[in-house]
């Protein structure tokens, strides 16, 4: 029986010794979800989504959308911060209009930020502005 525990113990074993349980040299690499300050937010030039550019200054949000070279719309709304939380308010035909949301950094080893936001999705410029943008180097 000695001799037995002897030989095959190690055998056994052997799917333990290679399976990299508790191998705390590679990290996690999926997305990290983190919130953004207001500072950081706005000192980003531009974030983009296809042909939609948004950046954030002064408590503004300001929107542009180029098709080609051409400019299609330009809009300009305010925001207030809040941690994770985003309450952006479009003032439509002099009648202001509230979308609640969520805004956060995600940042991911190896891939550029990202901004993630998504608003209250029963109106247009709720579908329209929820999106996951590229940082983006070109201010507007």
């Amino acid at each position: 029986m000695k001799r037995f525990l002897k030989l095959a113990l190690p055998i056994m074993l052997m799917p333990f010794m290679y399976c990299g349980c508790g191998d705390e040299d590679e990290k996690d690499k999926s997305p990290v979800y983190t919130d953004i300050t207001k500072a950081e937010l706005e000192s980003v030039p531009s974030f983009k989504y296809d042909d939609l550019y948004i950046k954030f200054r002064n408590g503004l949000l300001i929107t542009q959308q180029v098709v080609g070279s051409m400019l299609c719309n330009q809009d300009t709304m305010t925001y207030i911060l809040s941690g994770s939380s985003i309450d952006v308010t479009f003032v439509i035909y002099g009648t202001p209009t509230q979308y609640k949301g969520t805004i956060q950094k995600i940042t991911q080893e190896g891939v550029p930020n990202k901004l993630y936001l998504q608003l209250d999705r029963s109106k247009q410029v709720g579908i329209w502005l929820s999106n996951t943008y590229e940082w983006c180097n070109t201010d507007f």
